[in-house]
């Protein structure tokens, strides 16, 4: 516990798995720049092991965790306190302490609406699709909420997920398709968000097909570490396009805050970021 309290409290980023993560180099950094003595690291946690993560962040007074998959759902069940937008989404990717008392927040709520932002208002007046009904689609979800978008279209392969999304929603105006009307482009939408997992292998093609794409459309992608093809087909197209780096980068710097009750040094952790991916 010595050699802990000399390099001050260990933070941790838990999933399984958890090897590809670049967490650990952006918060590394920013502890680094400001100076703080904690240091952050990747921790592969099995299923059933979240009452044993708490009980270890408590006996090495961790100032808390980022969670990823599979357990930003799971975490609910064991911390009761929880943020209004967690108990929302009834997902979380942040313990945090307060007062002593571990809590949960959502920051890819914040991290999104910071990188959708340049085309929030094409997102209001000209609609959204969104490709995906996980996690990261819900958390996006509720990002176009709170900017008052008036229409949203989702599309994922299993739709009784997206339709649950629909029912979950209802302050938006959602319509759910299959895929032959998202191959067909039976939809309304300025901005198109990539929410699936589709791409993150190289040479996986695009759930949205290339003819249906429109020179006035916005093409996002929340996958960080690559050009994906869905992005380079929105690039042929001569339209604005953009990878999920911001989304990682403000969600990891809203952690950090919430940690250490100082401000980010986001251009730090963006410069880290980068290094990470090799851009």
């Amino acid at each position: 516990m010595k050699t802990i309290d000399r390099y001050g409290q260990p933070l941790f980023v838990i999933g399984n798995p958890v090897e590809h993560t670049i967490s650990p180099p952006i918060h590394n950094r920013a502890f680094q720049v400001a100076e703080l003595p904690h240091r952050y690291f990747a921790l592969q946690v099995e299923a059933g092991e979240l009452g044993r993560l708490v009980d270890l962040l408590i006996d090495l007074d961790s100032p808390g965790v980022n969670v990823t998959l599979p357990h930003k759902e799971s975490i609910c069940s064991v911390i009761s306190n929880k943020s209004s937008e967690v108990k929302r989404l009834g997902a979380a990717n942040t313990v945090y302490r307060r007062r002593g008392e571990l809590r949960l927040a959502n920051t890819d709520v914040y991290g999104f609406s910071k990188l959708a932002a340049p085309w929030e208002e094409e997102a209001r007046r000209g609609g959204v699709l969104l490709l995906g009904a996980g996690g990261a689609a819900r958390a996006c979800l509720l990002a176009f909420e709170q900017m008052g978008c008036e229409k949203v279209t989702i599309y994922d392969e299993v739709k009784k997920k997206a339709a649950r999304m629909e029912e979950e929603f209802r302050e938006l105006q959602i319509d759910v398709i299959d895929k032959p009307e998202l191959d067909k482009g039976g939809f309304e939408a300025r901005v198109v968000v990539n929410a699936t997992p589709v791409g993150l292998e190289e040479g996986e093609p695009s759930v949205l097909p290339e003819k249906v794409i429109e020179p006035d459309m916005v093409g996002i992608d929340l996958i960080y570490n690559r050009r994906t093809k869905f992005l380079e087909l929105f690039e042929a197209k001569g339209c604005p396009n953009c990878g999920g780096l911001d989304m990682l980068v403000y969600q990891a710097a809203r952690s950090w805050e919430l940690w250490t009750d100082r401000q980010p040094p986001v251009e730090a952790m963006f410069e880290a970021a980068r290094e990470a991916v090799g851009t």
